[in-house]
């Protein structure tokens, strides 16, 4: 091929086909006089071609991409169990237990709230569903041999993360149910402890609260 066709060819302008030569594109002149054509192997050309695309993709250690020394990105820390569980039925069981998890407290307390329970009842109802859950799918899981659960020699495997909970802002619920000064017995599962400021904060107007209150999320949740 002369320069025209190999350029026909490749798709390239005349000024991308001096770039290639310049980078070692297999092109020779066929005089050495100023002006003349080029000749050019069309198998070699390819061939070149196609090395400099592999190029463009292959990692700078010389490894293919995808192969067992690639590693998978790390999970966020309320997930981090998941980087454990090579099986991906573990890993979708998983998922979708902590995802349920970590956002019960805030939904059984918003529903118990508003069925007008006392917050003292409220908090232990919230505390005892979750603990109740985790039981329950601990144990089903060990009978089906779902892991981590499976190999846990003593009791269940340590992967919750206690900071993970959904925010839950009970210093509304507690206004809305005439028990402003409510603290719970304990802090967890999203019942975190606030300044009086925050607490004040966390105090919604009414309309705003019955568009929240599905929701339960506080408005200034101590980070």
């Amino acid at each position: 091929m002369n320069r025209a066709q190999a350029c026909s060819v490749l798709g390239w302008t005349a000024y991308e086909f001096d770039k290639a030569v310049a980078k070692g594109f297999p092109a020779k002149k066929r005089h050495s006089s100023r002006g003349q054509d080029w000749s050019v192997d069309s198998r070699e050309a390819v061939a070149w071609v196609a090395e400099q695309e592999v190029a463009k993709v292959r990692p700078r250690d010389g490894k293919p991409p995808g192969g067992p020394d690639d590693e998978a990105p790390e999970p966020p820390p309320p997930y981090r169990v998941l980087a454990r569980l090579e099986n991906p039925v573990d890993q979708g069981f998983m998922l979708a237990h902590l995802d349920a998890f970590y956002h019960l407290p805030r939904l059984v307390a918003c529903l118990a709230a508003g069925l007008g329970m006392p917050m003292d009842a409220v908090h232990e109802l919230t505390r005892l569903v979750v603990l109740a859950y985790a039981d329950h799918v601990a144990e089903d899981a060990r009978k089906v041999g779902l892991e981590p659960w499976a190999s846990a020699a003593d009791g269940d495997p340590a992967f919750y993360e206690l900071d993970a909970f959904a925010p839950l802002n009970w210093p509304n619920l507690a206004h809305k149910r005439g028990e402003p000064d409510w603290t719970p017995s304990r802090y967890g599962c999203g019942w975190v402890e606030y300044t009086a400021e925050e607490r004040a904060a966390n105090i919604l107007p009414a309309r705003e609260a019955d568009e929240d209150e599905a929701r339960g999320e506080p408005t200034g949740a101590p980070g």
